[in-house]
This record gives structure tokens, C-alpha cells and sequence, in this order.
């Protein structure tokens, strides 16, 4: 076995601790010297560089070529000749128009043998894959690429830290395993793992006591930390900040009886609206699905709230100001 240009024995190379690859194969160091496809009878061109693996690199001379046409001769850089077909001259030169078979690129060759055939394009489609990062490199064609065949060099891995790679393209994997988030409040944790930015509300019951200083107490859905609470009051805490619920009442005196807040009529609505979806969807009269119009943070928590309380699934939609709630009715 001899180095890549064939002039020297392997076993006449210094001894190689490693197994080498076909394509990796020890050079001897010496000029290449192989006989370029661009020689003629009258004209020998061979590679000038170094002993190397693989095709060797473009010719740098030049040759005299003659027009296929008029006879006439010139001399031409071999990189600029076609070695697959006949020279013709740029007076001579009468390229074939017909679309290829790809429906992109013209044939273009002189005097087109194939005109009465179909033309094959043996070019690369070169199209941008929809993955985002690779081209198509099958022969040119028409109408959609394929799927992307390549494997991504990185991992995808859910918010629960497990990993496994991937087709090219494809989107992060669904977990069923339990969310491994740290969140606000120390309820039991009931979603799964997911790839959204906020979690789902937490709607494990506890207790407070009323904002306005009573010592009733109320049955409140906990919302991760916001402390989110229905108020009898005439204030509501919310986000660490104190609102006032429309009644008019001041923090400084209270009735022994709570005041009705305006968060209670919205939710009465709601109610009611929940069970007539319900009632309609069970029937199959309606979709499974209802949608609340546009409303504020704090409407859209007693929709989830009472969603859950009446067997439904819900998520809010959209972005601010005009984000809106859909509930889902599980049969």
C-alpha cells in the first residue's frame, strides 16, 4: 500500500502509532505530481501541490481550446472549461431555453441534444429546509422539500431537566413527569411538566382572614404566592397591593355584617354562565369549549377558580389589555 500521489511505499513512512481512516491515509511530503483531468495529448497538467488525501485542487494553467463551431482557437484558463462538453465560442453560443425538469432552472447548453427529451437537472435543490438551519441536498426538483433527516448536535430537554435528542426540528418533547418548579406557595404540586412561562394557578383551599380586620374567616383559592383572595370586604389584597372593590367603604370602620363586593355579582355571572355551557355541551348541543370576553387579572381568577369547581379545564388567551379566558367542558 502506497501514500495518496502512489510514490511511496506506507512501509517506507515513519511507523504510525494510530490506525488511519481510508480517507486519512500518511502522506509522504513530496509534490503530488497525478495527471489533472484537463490534460491533453499535446498538453500533460499535473498537481503541484503536496502529497494529499482526496480530488486534487483546480488547475492554475491555462490551454488552448478550439470552438466547436467555427473552428476557432483560444486559449482559456482550465478553470473556466467544461470539461463535460464541447467549447463553443460566445458568437457560436446558442443555449437551449427549455425548463428542466425541476421547473426552476433552464437547460442551457448549446445546440441541446435533449430538447426532444425530458431535461434532468442534476443540480442541488440547495432550498432552506424548514427546520431553520440546513438546505435540501437532494437533486433539484419541484413542489415542497422533505423533512429534515439530519439529528441536532444539542439536546432538547423539558423544564423537569430530561433529555433526549432529537430529529432536527423538532420541538421540545411533551413529560408526563410532575412539574419540578420552584413555586410560591408549598401546596402539592398537581400539573405536569411544560414548557410555558407561568405556571398553572394552584386551587388548594386556605383560609384568611378578612383584609378589613373581622374575625371571619374565608374559604380562598390560593394563586402561587399573589395572594388572590375573594373579599367580602371593602378591600382586597392583591399582588402585595391594597384595592378598594367599589363599595365605597373605608378601612377604618367595618359592619359586623361584611359588605357584598363587586367581585361577587361578576361571580354569580359566571356561575350562572358555567352551568348553562355545561348543561348544553353535556347534551351536545353546543362545542366543548366557551369563551369569556376580554376582562381584568382578577375576573379571569374567579373564572379558573370556579372552571375548576364546576369539573372544567380553563387557560387565558392572548396579551394584554385584551386577554380573554376559555374554558373547556371534559365529557
Amino acid at each position: 500500500m502506497n501514500c495518496p500521489c502512489g510514490a511511496t511505499p506506507l512501509s517506507a513512512l515513519p511507523c504510525q502509532d494510530e490506525p488511519f481512516l481510508e480517507n486519512d491515509t500518511p502522506t509522504c511530503g513530496r509534490r503530488c505530481g497525478k495527471k489533472l483531468p484537463c490534460s491533453t495529448q499535446g498538453e500533460q497538467h499535473i498537481c503541484r501541490s503536496q502529497c494529499h488525501n482526496g480530488p486534487c485542487p483546480p488547475c492554475t494553467k491555462s490551454r488552448i481550446v478550439q470552438c466547436y463551431e467555427c473552428k476557432v482557437k483560444v486559449r482559456l484558463d482550465c478553470q473556466e472549461i467544461d470539461l463535460t462538453d464541447q467549447y463553443v465560442c460566445s458568437k457560436c453560443f446558442k443555449p437551449c431555453k427549455q425548463v428542466m425538469n425541476c421547473g426552476r432552472h433552464q437547460c442551457g447548453k448549446h445546440n441541446c441534444a435533449e430538447q426532444e427529451m425530458a431535461h434532468l437537472c442534476n443540480k442541488k435543490c440547495m432550498k432552506r429546509l424548514p427546520c431553520g438551519s440546513h438546505d435540501c441536498d437532494q437533486p433539484c426538483h419541484s413542489g415542497d422539500c422533505k423533512e429534515c433527516t439530519k439529528t441536532s448536535i444539542k439536546k432538547l430537554s423539558c423544564d423537569c431537566g430530561e433529555e433526549v435528542r432529537v430529529q432536527c426540528g423538532a420541538i421540545t418533547p411533551e413529560c408526563k413527569k410532575r412539574c419540578a418548579r420552584v413555586h410560591a406557595c408549598a401546596h402539592q404540586v398537581t400539573h405536569t411538566c411544560h414548557n410555558k412561562e407561568t405556571c398553572p394557578p394552584c386551587y388548594a383551599q386556605v383560609q384568611r382572614t378578612c383584609v378589613g380586620g373581622h374575625d371571619e374567616t374565608f374559604i380562598l383559592k390560593c394563586k402561587c404566592g399573589n395572594k388572590e383572595q375573594r373579599a367580602l370586604c371593602s378591600f382586597v389584597q392583591s399582588n402585595g397591593k391594597t384595592l378598594q372593590c367599589g363599595t365605597g367603604c373605608t378601612a377604618q370602620v367595618h359592619s359586623t355584617q361584611p359588605r357584598r363586593g363587586a367581585g361577587e355579582d361578576f361571580e354569580d355571572w359566571v356561575i350562572a354562565q358555567l352551568k348553562s355551557f355545561i348543561k348544553k355541551a353535556k347534551k351536545g348541543l353546543i362545542p366543548p369549549e366557551y369563551k369569556f370576553k376580554t376582562t381584568s387579572s382578577y375576573n379571569r381568577r374567579i373564572i379558573h377558580i370556579q372552571a375548576t369547581a364546576h369539573g372544567c379545564t380553563s387557560e387565558s388567551v392572548g396579551v394584554e389589555p385584551n386577554r380573554y379566558t376559555m374554558v373547556y367542558y371534559k365529557k
